[in-house]
């Protein structure tokens, strides 16, 4: 993390940020009614995403603490990487079209992620062909785990492609 192209000042605005949005997050999900099925609630998840995230964010603040002393101005100005907007018009026209082909029943969870995080990593890789197969595998991983872990551990119903499987 500490290269000497970040800047710890910033990285500790930050943590503060996240840390501050991850107790709002908590204290709101704690009006939450109780669940009546699932085991765990419905305040779980997003208890424990924040939890997670302001921990991780205490990391980043603690090292970005210990590297203010050793932390000097860089040289270059120049910035060294290259700014890609059509990328990022790009991300956020994938991201609605992720969400609107579940909302349409186009495709299910599995098949409309598998779909989102193949293009999303070929926009960032810039189609690279040694990236394909890593890209791919990601995707099939991070589909069917998430999958799995909502409808078998959280009880949470994830749109299902119908017309693909048959209602299988």
């Amino acid at each position: 993390m500490q290269r000497g192209d970040s800047n710890p000042k910033a990285d500790i605005v930050f943590s503060a940020v996240v840390i501050l949005f991850s107790a709002t997050i908590y204290v709101a999900s704690m009006d939450l009614p109780p669940a009546y099925w699932e085991p765990l609630g419905s305040a779980a998840l997003p208890q424990g995403i924040s939890v997670i995230m302001a921990l991780l964010a205490l990391f980043v603040m603690v090292r970005a603490i210990r590297a203010l002393k050793t932390h000097a101005v860089p040289a270059r100005t120049q910035q060294e990487f290259q700014r890609r907007p059509k990328a990022a018009v790009g991300m956020f026209v994938l991201c609605v079209g992720y969400v609107g082909v579940m909302d349409l029943g186009i495709l299910g969870f599995v098949e409309a992620t598998v779909v989102f995080l193949v293009l999303l990593g070929l926009l960032f890789t810039r189609a690279q062909r040694k990236h394909i197969p890593w890209i791919v595998g990601f995707a099939l991983v991070i589909a069917v785990g998430n999958f799995l872990v909502f409808t078998r551990f959280l009880y949470i119903d994830l749109p299902v492609t119908e017309w693909l499987w048959g209602g299988v």
